[in-house]
């Protein structure tokens, strides 16, 4: 978390000014309970963090069969709270997603492979079929997607977007963008 914070902070001209509060929960229900997220939502889209109320809230990779990628996953959800912080909470949940799945690997200097094989292979099919996901639909918040697929397809046209927009205006894109 604290070289995330080091990375993002300086990527987007600065950070939240108080302590992080990272929890835990050791269990997919525990943090159910505490994220206020419906819980077929969670199940549907397969939501294991999320950042709110000036904290991070992560289900415990223990508590899945085979893990996951907690350290880039804190760094996903400090991007949003950088983010949140620095547009007084402007900033659409479609860019805060774009920015935070494209960057989420930066803290340890990776940005080229922000897609999974699977994100391309959804996302090179919504382009031949012209099956985007709609932005409206997660308007509040990828967790209310119809599937899991819907969000990693959601996902990678928001992280394309981005990186199309850092090929564009540089690293100095995100600062002049919060």
């Amino acid at each position: 978390l604290e070289e995330s914070r080091s990375t993002y902070d300086t990527l987007f001209g600065g950070g939240p000014d108080h302590d992080i509060v990272l929890d835990i929960f050791p269990t997919a229900k525990r943090f159910m309970m505490a994220s206020g997220l419906p819980p077929e939502s969670v199940r549907t889209t397969g939501v294991i963090a999320l950042s709110k109320w000036n904290r991070l809230l992560l289900t415990s990779p223990r508590s899945t069969s085979r893990g996951y990628a907690w350290k880039d996953t804190t760094a996903h959800e400090y991007i949003h709270l950088v983010v949140a912080w620095r547009t007084k909470d402007n900033a659409p949940v479609w860019l805060q997603e774009g920015l935070a799945k494209y960057l989420e690997a930066a803290w340890r200097g990776e940005r080229k492979n922000y897609l999974s094989a699977y994100q391309m292979s959804l996302l090179a099919k919504a382009i031949r079929d012209d099956s985007f996901v709609p932005f409206e639909k997660f308007a509040r918040s990828m967790a209310y997607l119809d599937s899991s697929e819907e969000a990693a397809l959601a996902f990678a046209q928001v992280a394309t977007m981005v990186a199309f927009m850092q090929s564009k205006a540089g690293d100095s894109g995100f600062t002049n963008l919060m």
